[in-house]
Parts: structure tokens; C-alpha cells; sequence
């Protein structure tokens, strides 16, 4: 009788502590590794997978739901920072690449450039033709940036409305000065029809840009200031130019 308690007993120990490894703790495992990537939030994380059972079947289906959610929140990511007209980066966007290319050249002492491109009597085009028109206008500006700024490290945004910025690092003076021309050149190009009230026959557009080879002289703001007071001496001297300020 003994005997039987005790074998009993061995088995129900045993039981005990299988179940303690295949079932427990991957549980506690896999509960502590969905802890880990929900406390991080970073759904780029994967639940380890450890058994071939139904708990390993839990966490794949897991796996498979962060990949849903790291999926939307990239897409919303995109969105939140995608002007849908042109697909350039938004203000908000060009904003927070402002600030990472202006501290990167902070440390790497190489020069910054920023460009405000605005389209000139664009309030006359828009109302003549109207906004459908407009429109592409604005698309053609953003077409004529894409071609000449092809660089990794080149960052082109609409700001709002007709105006865009552009970033630029590791440019010199002259090499300024030709983009520039490009982007002027590009309009003269495309050769379209501006609205009857506007003093130019066709679009065009005016730029403004400074370049600072001490980035860690001035701040964003001061440099966007400075561009923006450039544009509109551009504006001033009767458009379709370019004024350039070095810091």
C-alpha cells in the first residue's frame, strides 16, 4: 500500500513538474516578452517562439499581430508626415528634418543650406484657372525640386500653400547658385501660361537662401528668417530670381 502512495506521489510530482516546463513556463515567458514590447511600444519586436505546440501557435498569431500593427503605424507614420498633393514631406515633417540636419552639421562642421521656392502670382493662376489647375502647379514645382535634388541627403518639403524648403548639406557658394538657376530654369522650360492679370507671361517662381558654413552660429528659426527675408527681396526686385544671404 505504501508503495502505491509513494509511486502516486512521484507521479503527481512528475506531472507537477511538466507541466510546470511545457505549459507554465512558456506562458510566463511569452506574458513577459508581450510586457517587454507593449511597456517599449516598439512593435518592431517579436515575441520568441519556444514550443511547437499551441503556445508556440499563440505566439506566431502574436508575432503576426505586431507585424499588423508595426505595418499601420509606419503607414500612419507616412501619412502624418506626407503632404498628399505632392508627396514631399509636410511642415511638420521638414520641421523635425530641419532640426536633424541642422544638429548632424553641428558635428560635422559641414555647410547648411536652406531654400524657401515660392510660386509667383500664384493667387492670380489659382483664381483664373482655379484650384483643380493650381494644383498642378504645385505639382510641377514639386516635380521641377525632385529632379534637380537627387541626394540622399537632399530634403525637400512643401511648407504650405505655394512655397516649398529645401535642405541641403555640403554645398558651396556656387554650387548654390547653379541649383538655383536649375530650379528657374525649370519653370522657363515648362513654359506655362501664366492668368492674364499676372505681370509674368508664364509661372515662374522666386527663391530665397542662405548658407552658413557654422551651423552652430545660428539656430533654425534665425536661418528660416533669413531665407524668408531673401525670398522676399527676390519678390521685391520683380520675381522669377533668386537672392542668396551667407552666414
Amino acid at each position: 500500500m505504501l508503495l502505491f502512495v509513494i509511486l502516486g506521489v512521484a507521479i503527481a510530482i512528475t506531472l507537477f513538474i511538466v507541466f510546470q516546463i511545457t505549459v507554465v513556463r512558456p506562458i510566463r515567458d511569452l506574458r513577459t516578452d508581450i510586457a517587454s514590447i507593449t511597456g517599449s511600444m516598439d512593435y518592431s519586436m517579436r515575441a520568441q517562439i519556444r514550443n511547437q505546440d499551441e503556445i508556440g501557435a499563440l505566439s506566431r498569431d502574436f508575432n503576426t499581430m505586431l507585424g499588423l500593427i508595426e505595418a499601420n503605424n509606419q503607414e500612419l507614420k507616412q501619412l502624418s508626415e506626407t503632404d498628399p498633393l505632392t508627396g514631399l514631406f509636410n511642415r511638420l515633417a521638414m520641421d523635425k528634418k530641419l532640426q536633424q540636419a541642422w544638429h548632424l552639421l553641428i558635428r560635422t562642421s559641414d555647410p547648411l543650406t536652406v531654400m524657401l521656392v515660392d510660386i509667383d502670382y500664384f493667387k492670380a493662376y489659382n483664381d483664373h484657372f482655379g484650384h483643380q489647375q493650381g494644383d498642378e502647379a504645385i505639382r510641377q514645382q514639386s516635380s521641377i525640386l525632385r529632379g534637380i535634388f537627387k541626394r540622399e541627403t537632399d530634403i525637400i518639403g512643401r511648407y504650405g500653400g505655394e512655397e516649398f524648403v529645401v535642405v541641403l548639406s555640403d554645398v558651396n557658394e556656387e554650387q548654390l547658385k547653379q541649383s538655383c538657376q536649375k530650379i528657374l530654369l525649370g519653370w522657363e522650360e515648362t513654359n506655362l501660361a501664366h492668368a492674364p492679370n499676372a505681370a509674368h507671361p508664364f509661372i515662374s517662381c522666386s527663391i530665397g537662401a542662405v548658407i552658413t558654413n557654422t551651423p552652430g552660429d545660428a539656430s533654425i528659426d534665425s536661418l528660416i528668417d533669413v531665407a524668408d527675408k531673401a525670398l522676399y527681396e527676390a519678390k521685391d526686385k520683380g520675381k522669377a530670381c533668386y537672392e542668396l544671404a551667407v552666414l
